[in-house]
């Protein structure tokens, strides 16, 4: 199992409760491995100084559109710590083929706007305020 929190700092809760149960985690915003070096395989990085570049830079060339928008690997904004060294080299260049592919356009990571698009659902739990089309940032 591994667990990931999206909450940069808040998050260190879930890294405390993945140590504690012998469970792998990914952190979130900086580099969390010295959090728990036993435990954090890598963190995820968003560097918001490049994201509120590239904005500026839209509303300079008169493209800016106001919109939702997620930003990742294709967009320079999203990039992952260096792996733990307990992450095996093969799984490693696996990611990273992974990610350049995203970088590349080759592969697309569809964006999940509404529960009922989410893949995964939890036994027993009900889908956001029991309606499946209701979006996610919505609850």
């Amino acid at each position: 199992d591994i667990l990931m929190h999206k909450a940069d700092v808040v998050g260190q809760a879930v890294i405390k409760v993945a140590q504690d149960n012998h469970i792998y985690a990914i952190g979130d915003g900086p580099d969390q491995e010295k959090l728990a070096p036993d435990t954090v395989l890598t963190s995820g990085i968003a560097s918001t100084p490049d994201l509120m570049l590239q904005v500026a830079q839209q509303v300079q060339n008169g493209t800016f559109v106001g919109s939702n928008s997620t930003p990742g690997f294709a967009a320079g904004v999203l990039s992952l710590a260096p792996f733990n060294t307990m992450v095996p080299a093969d799984v490693q260049t696996k990611v990273n083929q992974v990610i350049d592919q995203i970088k590349s356009g080759k592969l697309t990571v569809p964006e999940i706007t509404t529960q009922s698009q989410y893949p995964f659902q939890c036994p027993g739990r009900p889908t956001a305020v029991g309606r499946p089309d209701t979006p996610i940032g919505s609850r």
